[in-house]
């Protein structure tokens, strides 16, 4: 790890910390997020935002808010039993960022680690990125993870789907962006009662919209030319508008460029990576709708990723990247 840094600009940055109080194989994951802040942001302030009732025993923060949402969670994929968990993250996000002062804030999940302390760096970078006006909505590039953001371009058609772990950025563009409603009960199990689109790639998922769809989507809603009915239905032109908007308004990095580390736990392989956007095509789509920019990642993964995926394109065999592991 890298010695922790006594930056100056800390103090304008707030950590949200948003979720469960994460322990797995005897390790309490949220305790070890709340450590390495303090270890590289030593002048940083500590949201710790969790679930109504949570046990705080040995945690580090500057403040705490409980939040419970007053929507029940339903299953929305009956074989994998996973549960629509996007208003535990709604309401825990929002009750954490209302306390933020400072002129940054980041957003995180409870089980996330950092490394060292880069975050300062990249924000002074992204702030001189020039942006097309037709499409910049945050007032300042806001930095996401690509863990979880879907290139539409690629092996999953899946439109407005920026990671939702992380969020760093002014204040006010975070708190905009996760100023969402609530998730309808009645979106849960969407396609339980009505059809699927035919050829959707939907893994067993019942639900109307992804939850990250779900938070950008709505904070874009005003803007967009094309709406999306569904995660798995629009026109074609939406595809063009979807990228526009998110390389426009957010960067899209690696958490090792970011310094933070995810669940140690989580089993992530290269068939689901390769759906994600890089960095590089990040910086692709950023100049084709008139961004200037600069490249913040060389992830060398991602390389042999986007050679392995020419590879499979070559030999029509895309659809290997969805078979189960």
């Amino acid at each position: 790890m890298n010695p922790p840094k006594d930056n100056a600009e800390d103090y304008d940055l707030t950590f949200v910390v948003q979720g469960p109080i994460k322990i797995l194989r005897n390790r309490n994951l949220t305790r070890e997020s709340l450590f390495s802040i303090r270890k590289f942001f030593p002048n940083s302030c500590i949201i710790l935002s969790t679930d109504e009732g949570s046990s705080l025993e040995g945690l580090s923060f500057d403040q705490v808010v409980f939040s419970k949402p007053p929507i029940p969670a339903l299953i929305e994929n009956d074989k994998s039993k996973h549960l629509m968990s996007a208003n535990f993250q709604i309401c825990s996000s929002k009750a954490g960022l209302r306390l933020v002062e400072s002129k940054y804030a980041i957003k995180l999940r409870s089980d996330m680690v950092f490394t060292k302390n880069s975050l300062s760096e990249l924000l002074a970078k992204t702030r001189t990125f020039e942006r097309n006006s037709k499409f910049s909505i945050t007032r300042e590039p806001v930095i996401v993870l690509d863990w979880s953001t879907i290139n539409p371009r690629k092996a999953l058609p899946i439109l407005h789907h920026p990671s939702d772990h992380l969020y760093l950025g002014l204040s006010s563009d975070v708190k905009e962006i996760w100023d969402t409603p609530l998730y309808p009960t009645e979106y849960m199990r969407w396609f339980e009662c009505n059809t699927m689109p035919q050829g959707a790639r939907h893994g067993g998922n019942l639900q109307r919209f992804r939850a990250e769809e779900w938070i950008w989507l709505n904070y874009l809603k005003p803007h967009l030319t094309h709406q999306v009915e569904n995660s798995y239905e629009y026109r074609h032109e939406a595809i063009d508008e979807s990228l526009a908007f998110m390389v426009n308004n957010l960067v899209v990095i690696s958490s090792k460029t970011l310094g933070v580390q995810e669940n140690p736990f989580s089993r992530r392989v290269w068939r689901t990576k390769i759906k994600m956007m890089s960095h590089d095509e990040w910086c692709s789509f950023a100049s084709k709708y008139g961004a200037k920019v600069e490249k913040l990642d060389n992830n060398v993964y991602d390389k042999v990723l986007k050679i392995v995926w020419w590879v499979l394109q070559k030999l029509s065999m895309q659809e290997f990247v969805f078979k189960k592991t």
